[in-house]
């Protein structure tokens, strides 16, 4: 097997602190890499000890890889700042953030990754994901490393490591083998000393009652080999981080949690020597000790019982443990759950809000009336093909694009001036709502969980879920739209298109809806204008959809290209008050329907 590694190290950024711990990292996974046999010519590190490091650095360095056809692995490994904007991940290169562009688009390039002809690409991020600071923080869009080849039809997988979840830093620690002012990666150090063979320890996996080695014994060839897979590492890397944080005492309420997407299934990391048959502990350059099988199982129950809660029945899991994330699940959970405003407009459709005001809506063939003197309650009249867009203002100037669905009853949750959750309900005594009244709890409890977790970033499918889902998302015979909004990114998360072009093909059959985010991930926007498309509405509803715009080659319509930098940081896409005039002259001009 080919094996080939980009090492990316970005130590300084802007006026960001300067990392001490990035370019021993970079020099760390180069041993490996080249411990491992890679050829020299194929570990290519791009370090700003070296002299800055720019996007087009970067894309070369990936593109003569890609354009060899004979590499079968590839590693991409960054250590640097990382910031999260509108749960969309940026990986912050020498020129950011005054260049917007100086920074790598995570999920774009992750896109572009699918299908750029490599078998099996990784890409490992030693960064924080916290929310970018100040409007230049917030202003980085980031560029794509891959080439936008389309090798094939066929997608290859693409395994992703986190050092954190969302929204949490990524540690540096003081050494106390080094000098007062060394640091060391936590995360990077746990890595390495896996990918070398230094560990053997025994994890819990956290979906079944079963135990699997980090070390896996290869009998497949003409002698034994040991080998570190993707799925165990990632286990291990979840408990050895925390071990490794509280034995270097961090402060409390600082919290390091990685996170990882795995959709390969026979593809290995590493190939190391085989352990003694008692080997289980670490090697002697170790900072920490092993973690025992209890702690971690533990750890994992903890997390699957915060994010399920009451709506265990429901065994729609996350993957991902999410523990920055405790203390504020619950009241999230709660909110959503509970219903709240009228169930039925004269007109038969209609929006409500809470925690905020509506100041005016505009869509194009319809009429609408805000009739609450509170200003919470926003009727639709004339939606007459299934759905119409329509852009919603709030009383601060910020605004959203909706879908007006016929015969249902939009619910808005705004907190703290973000848009917290969005849904859908038939009117009460359509047709609809007397498909749904039987399950009506069951569904917003369902909602309820995949809004929060998605607002967490902890949404995953797990493999027995994915049909458990499609036949819980259902109203009648056709389905919940905002569950089916939630579904199509867990889908798109686990490279799986063709659920979604399903899911699509009944919302248009039962509700005459095309949704603008399913179209997306399902592949039908790739290299087209928008305007053409006839989506409801005419962007993403999601917020991480906008980070996949550019690598699928999607274009807004007319005179909306720009439309993404007057963006708010909101899990639902919120425009600044430019952008809702933007949107307004584009509908007036009849740019956009």
């Amino acid at each position: 097997m080919v094996r080939a590694a980009v090492l990316i190290g970005v130590s300084q950024t802007g006026n960001l602190q300067t990392l001490k711990a990035v370019h021993e990292g970079v020099r760390a996974m180069q041993r490996w890499a080249l411990g491992q046999g890679l050829d020299r010519d194929l570990v290519k590190v791009l370090s700003d000890e070296d002299g800055p490091v720019e996007a087009a650095r970067v894309k070369k360095a990936v593109k003569e890889i890609v354009d060899l056809t004979t590499v079968h692995q590839l590693i991409v490994y960054f250590s640097g700042h990382g910031v999260n904007i509108s749960r969309g991940e940026y990986w912050l290169l020498s020129g950011a953030p005054e260049d917007s562009n100086a920074a790598v688009n995570v999920a774009g390039s992750i896109d572009l990754a699918r299908t750029c002809g490599i078998r099996h690409v990784v890409m490992i991020s030693d960064a924080c994901r916290t929310a970018a600071e100040g409007i230049q923080g917030q202003g980085i869009r980031g560029s794509e490393i891959f080439p936008n080849v389309l090798d094939s039809v066929e997608e290859r997988p693409v395994d992703v490591f986190f050092a954190c979840g969302l929204g949490d830093p990524a540690l540096e620690v003081k050494s106390p083998k080094k000098a007062a002012a060394g640091y060391r990666a936590v995360y990077t150090d746990s890595l390495v000393q896996a990918l070398e063979g230094k560990k053997n320890v025994a994890v819990q996996h956290p979906e079944k009652p079963q135990t699997v080695q980090l070390i896996e014994v290869d009998r497949s060839g003409n002698k034994p080999r040991g080998l570190v897979r993707p799925v165990p590492l990632s286990f291990h890397l979840r408990a050895d981080v925390l071990a490794r944080l509280t034995k270097a005492k961090v402060k409390p309420g600082v919290h390091q949690t990685p996170v990882a997407r795995i959709i390969s299934q026979e593809t290995w990391l590493a190939e190391v020597p085989l352990p003694p048959a008692s080997f289980s502990g670490f090697g002697d350059d170790a900072d920490t000790a092993a973690f025992t099988e209890p702690a971690v199982r533990t750890m994992f129950e903890e997390s699957s019982r915060m994010l399920t809660s009451t709506l265990s029945e429901n065994r729609i899991l996350a993957a991902e443990p999410a523990f920055s994330g405790q203390a504020e699940l619950t009241e999230p959970l709660g909110r959503i759950f509970e219903p709240f405003g009228p169930r039925h407009f004269e007109s038969s459709c209609g929006f409500k809000v809470r925690g905020a005001g509506f100041a005016s809506a505009v869509g194009a063939r319809v009429n609408t009336n805000v009739p609450d003197p509170e200003r919470q309650i926003l009727s639709v009249q004339g939606v007459a093909e299934g759905a119409a867009t329509l852009l919603i203002e709030f009383h601060d100037g910020t605004g959203l694009v909706l879908p007006a669905i016929r015969d249902y009853v939009g619910s808005i949750t705004v907190e703290d001036g973000a848009v917290v959750n969005v849904t859908y309900e038939p009117v009460e005594n359509s047709a609809q709502w007397q498909a749904m009244k039987g399950r009506a709890g069951e569904l917003r409890s369902l909602r309820a969980l995949l809004a929060a977790s998605a607002r967490l970033g902890v949404f995953r499918l797990r493999d027995e879920d994915a049909d458990l889902l499609a036949d819980r998302m259902k109203v009648g015979k056709g389905l919940d739209p905002t569950i089916a909004l939630y579904a199509a990114y867990a889908y798109h998360a686990r490279q799986e298109s063709e659920p979604i072009r399903a899911m699509q093909k009944t919302l248009f059959a039962d509700l005459g809806i095309r949704l603008f985010d399913l179209a997306l991930l399902g592949g039908e926007l790739r290299g087209k204008r928008v305007a053409s498309e006839k989506m409801r509405p005419f962007v993403p509803l999601l917020s991480e959809g906008w980070a996949l715009l550019a690598a699928r080659q999607v274009v807004l319509p007319a005179g909306l290209e720009e439309l993404g930098d007057r963006r708010v940081e909101s899990l639902w896409t919120l425009f600044d008050p430019q952008g809702v005039e933007l949107i307004r002259s584009a509908i007036k001009i009849k740019e956009v329907e």
